[in-house]
């Protein structure tokens, strides 16, 4: 029964990609100038680059951390396309995917487009190649060893794959996944960490003005442990990981893993605990309610955020890139 509803999944993911693709194709040959505008028609010039490493470099893993559109101003958040390319050049609203073009060299493949999704559930993010698929395969072989036939790596999200554009034999695609919801082909594969994720405004593993450095031995190591000895804990596939930062002072951060790719996101906090005691300092930890099969978690205790505590019961949900329910300061948009 288990197999029969993968394949089933498998064939609708399949359906998924040929549309999609087919889409692009379409969008293509629509963008030859007219007296009106037409669906497809490029809202931006394409970007151009030389070296595309900065933004492809994560592709051979699917650790494509800003590989989305941020809901609040619009841009991509990937450092590099928010500063080379920040508007897309076509944009398919029925199917959630937005395609920037930008024309560059990576590993000795022409890439001229990649595409990401607008909404954080629609399953690709990848490259178009500027060669077919018999041309890319061998320089793909040639530079990572492998020629990403696709299979269950690819089905996890874990690596992309190789295949032809169905629509234009001259072009081919690398497209990485993403696992439908209640899929547990990741979490049965043996998943380690692979990235960290922070979706909001941030100085490379820190949120800004948070003196937590999520990437530090500590939280690697947490979160390894916990992929290798811990079932999923939250949402079906998601772990919360709780890493003692501060114990003299009883403090943890959260960290949420997805089981499926092993990149980790951590809660927009510095830490949380159990509420003051009659000392002015806490005397335990806080508490965490969750479970595998719930849409939300909550703390319940206090949360420590840019220097200032707010004690209660706080309960947030996540999207697949972002935390849902209580804000917290880190969470909101700043200037930039």
């Amino acid at each position: 029964m288990q197999g029969t509803h993968h394949s089933i999944r498998r064939a609708r993911h399949a359906a998924m990609l040929v549309g999609l693709l087919a889409l692009a194709a379409c969008q293509r040959t629509s963008d030859a100038p007219t007296g009106a505008p037409v669906a497809g028609t490029p809202l931006a010039a394409p970007a151009t680059a030389t070296d595309l490493s900065p933004l492809l470099d994560a592709l051979p893993t699917c650790a494509l951390d800003g590989w989305y559109i941020d809901q609040q101003t619009g841009h991509p958040v990937h450092p590099w396309l928010a500063a080379n390319a920040s508007k897309p050049c076509k944009e398919d609203e029925e199917n959630e995917i937005a395609t920037f073009c930008v024309q560059g060299q990576w590993k000795g493949l022409p890439v001229e487009e990649v595409i990401l999704p607008t909404m954080t559930f629609v399953s690709f993010r990848g490259a178009k190649i500027g060669l077919p698929l018999e041309k890319a395969r061998p320089i793909v072989r040639q530079r990572f060893g492998q020629e990403f036939p696709g299979g269950a790596a690819y089905e996890a999200g874990r690596e992309p794959k190789l295949m032809a554009d169905p629509e234009d034999a001259q072009r081919s695609w690398l497209l990485c996944s993403t696992p439908e919801p209640g899929d547990d082909l990741g979490s049965q594969a043996g998943v380690s960490y692979s990235g960290m994720n922070l979706p909001y405004d941030h100085d490379g593993c820190s949120y800004r003005y948070s003196p937590v450095d999520f990437c530090d031995a500590p939280h690697r190591a947490a979160i390894e442990d916990a992929l290798q000895h811990q079932a999923p804990n939250f949402n079906q596939h998601y772990l919360l990981v709780q890493v003692d930062d501060r114990p003299e002072y009883f403090q943890r951060t959260l960290v949420l893993v997805d089981t499926r790719t092993g990149r980790a996101t951590p809660l927009p906090i510095d830490a949380f605990t159990r509420p003051a005691g009659k000392g002015g300092e806490a005397n335990g930890y806080g508490t965490l309610e969750t479970g595998v099969d719930q849409p939300q978690f909550c703390l319940d205790g206090a949360l420590l955020v840019y220097r200032v505590f707010e004690e209660g019961r706080f309960c947030f949900g996540f999207d697949g890139e972002r935390f849902t329910g209580h804000e917290t300061q880190y969470m909101q948009a700043t200037d930039s």
